[in-house]
């Protein structure tokens, strides 16, 4: 598959699932009572310090910059993977641009209050992770 190709098909699914979950945030702070959470920080909201912060992010970056170049999209579960990994990163960066904070708004049952409130961006970045690796190990 040629760069040019690779490219726009990565950018079709994630101006499809950035928009997906900026839709559902507008909707829910819209029109519904939801409780929305706050999240200054990254990582399911662990990290907080800024230097932190932006280190994390330039290496995910530069992580990301390299699977693109460097990953086999003739299997298309690979392009939907790193299609689901941009995806959630950019909405999650544009809730930052927009409100100073990730909008987060799914909060488990109390029996898993251990774990942080999170959103569908996280969720694409979690299933896109997995099936990558996957994938990766599955090759070896």
């Amino acid at each position: 598959m040629s760069l040019n190709r690779r490219f726009f098909n990565i950018a079709i699914f994630v101006m499809f699932f950035v928009f997906m979950d900026q839709l559902i945030k507008y909707v829910l702070q819209t029109y519904f009572s939801f409780i929305i959470s706050e999240n200054y920080g990254i990582i399911f909201g662990t990290v907080e310090n800024n230097f932190l912060k932006i280190l994390i992010i330039l290496i995910g970056i530069i992580l990301l910059i390299y699977l693109i170049f460097n990953t086999d999209f003739s299997k298309f579960s690979n392009m939907l993977a790193i299609s689901l990994i941009i995806a959630g990163a950019i909405s999650n960066i544009l809730d930052r641009f927009i409100y100073g904070y990730v909008v987060d708004y799914i909060n488990l049952p109390s029996f898993l209050s251990f774990w942080p409130t999170f959103n569908l961006a996280d969720i694409f970045i979690v299933i896109g992770l997995v099936v990558y690796l996957y994938n990766f190990f599955k090759s070896k």
